[in-house]
């Protein structure tokens, strides 16, 4: 089903897309950062979007992204927040096509609904990202005020630090549940797609750690592709963390055939 689907291409198109999408959602990001936080706040949310990526991927996206997140862009909150918003709705729109496509469904909602639909989603996006990333930064914070009043063994602070983690994979599972459940037209049970998530997350996990211990003991891309060599990997990561979505989502269609009909 994989080849048949012509998943290869569509992951193709799915990192592309993400490419051209992440600085649009993360200028929208970068605005809601200047809001409610600070210059310490957009180094905190770029190591936590990067806690999980190859580190020649890291290195090649933090420096721009740390001078876009500290330039402010607070009036994005009112001028121009449309163009921005659907410049980075496009990635979901090719996920829709992705999901759409492994599960057999065929559209018929107007293309305004589904636009905005994706608007919505770049919108829970950047509040997943802040609530995700404020959890993890802050667990320390939140440590030290609690021994300061009560006595805790070492037992429990392992336990605390591993429950923040826990909490930020929680909320990235529940994301990849909602692409899946709420961008297709047609609707699955939660339960049906957890093979296709659990899958996507650990392979996620695995790709990201194989390819930076490929990179570090074998990967020469700098002899071949010169200055572009990190904009390669980072293609490169994404083309393969899609093409694992997309393996889950057809994983998910195998098993679990949509069993409602087309529609709302």
């Amino acid at each position: 089903a994989v080849i048949k689907h012509g998943a290869f291409e569509l992951s193709g198109h799915l990192a592309f897309t993400a490419l051209l999408a992440l600085f649009p959602f993360l200028i929208f990001l970068a605005a809601l950062v200047g809001v409610i936080g600070d210059d310490g706040s957009a180094q905190q949310l770029i190591a936590f979007l990067f806690r999980f990526a190859p580190h020649d991927v890291a290195e090649t996206l933090s420096g721009p992204i740390y001078k876009m997140m500290l330039a402010r862009h607070e009036d994005l909150l009112t001028l121009g927040i449309l163009g921005t918003l659907w410049a980075s709705s496009s990635w979901f729109e090719a996920v829709r096509l992705a999901l759409d496509t492994a599960y057999g469904i065929t559209e018929t909602r107007p293309v305004w609904k589904r636009r905005l639909q994706s608007l919505v989603f770049v919108v829970i996006s950047a509040f997943t990202l802040l609530v995700g990333s404020i959890s993890i930064v802050l667990g320390p914070l939140a440590w030290k005020l609690i021994e300061r009043v009560v006595y805790v063994g070492p037992g429990i602070a392992i336990v605390w630090d591993v429950g923040r983690y826990l909490l930020g994979g929680i909320l990235f599972a529940g994301f990849l549940f909602a692409l899946h459940q709420y961008l297709p037209q047609a609707r699955h049970r939660w339960r049906d797609l957890l093979p296709g998530v659990t899958v996507t997350l650990l392979f996620w996990l695995a790709i990201s750690t194989g390819l930076s211990l490929y990179l570090a003991v074998v990967g020469q891309y700098d002899a071949t592709y010169g200055t572009l060599g990190g904009v390669v990997i980072t293609l490169l990561f994404f083309y393969s963390v899609s093409l694992v979505f997309i393996f889950g989502a057809e994983l998910n269609g195998l098993y679990h055939p949509i069993k409602t009909a087309n529609g709302e």
